[in-house]
């Protein structure tokens, strides 16, 4: 798990932003890989804990203010769908996601303009750490 490596590595907070359907087994996968999940950034006080953020599909994030109240190091993108010109999110098999998953490509956008590191892992060019 990335997470626990940087959280080893690194004096760093685990922040897991995900979609809300994909929450609960982001924790389960943490809990196995040896963190706490902690509810709020607040609470996270050792490097072994972590928080997981589910977001609605349909849910306006305020990435900017987020990133500036939560002054991350670095935004990790791992496996995640970015929109296209269209404005839309798709699979490699050419289906449309854009109902189906959190645009959380916002952090990285937002992430890269307030001079963050960011960085991405893809095993696809259609996902947004492709291009990072």
């Amino acid at each position: 798990m990335r997470a626990r490596t940087l959280a080893e590595l690194y004096e760093v907070k685990s922040i897991i932003m995900t979609d809300r359907s994909q929450a609960e087994m982001a924790r389960k996968t943490l809990m196995g890989a040896g963190f706490f999940v902690v509810e709020n950034v607040e609470d996270i006080v050792f490097k072994t804990q972590a928080v997981v953020m589910g977001f609605k599909e349909d849910q306006t994030v305020d990435a900017r203010n987020m990133i500036r109240s939560y002054e991350p190091s670095a935004i990790v993108a791992i496996e995640r769908p970015s929109r296209n010109c269209n404005n839309s999110y798709m699979s490699m098999k050419g289906l449309d996601l854009s109902r189906k998953i959190a645009k959380l490509d916002e952090f990285v956008i937002k992430g890269r303009e307030e001079g963050v590191l960011t960085v991405g892992v893809s095993d696809a060019a259609t996902k947004r750490d492709a291009g990072s």
